[in-house]
């Protein structure tokens, strides 16, 4: 069985209106060069789509398995009850 390894990059896009986003995420290791151009899954809305055009600014020095990368949904989750977010109202 094949283990694919990620890396934390730093990605940035061109808009349409001439302004640049930046944001911040693991990729595969063989994506994880700079100068590369990847696709991203974001949510918009409530629906998955593909965003081209994210460009590898920088790349981090340390390899994360797929098993162990960090998962944003429980991560933000632990924070709402941490800090009393997540109660009803």
């Amino acid at each position: 069985m094949t283990r694919t390894f990620y890396r934390q990059c730093r990605l940035t896009r061109r808009l349409t209106s001439g302004v640049s986003s930046e944001t911040v995420s693991f990729i595969p290791e063989k994506f994880a060069k700079v100068g590369t151009v990847v696709r991203l899954r974001e949510d918009v809305g409530g629906e998955r789509r593909w965003a081209d055009g994210w460009e590898v600014a920088s790349v981090g020095s340390d390899r994360v398995e797929e098993s162990a990368l960090p998962d944003p949904h429980s991560r933000a989750s632990s924070h709402r009850r941490a800090t009393g977010d997540a109660a009803t109202r």
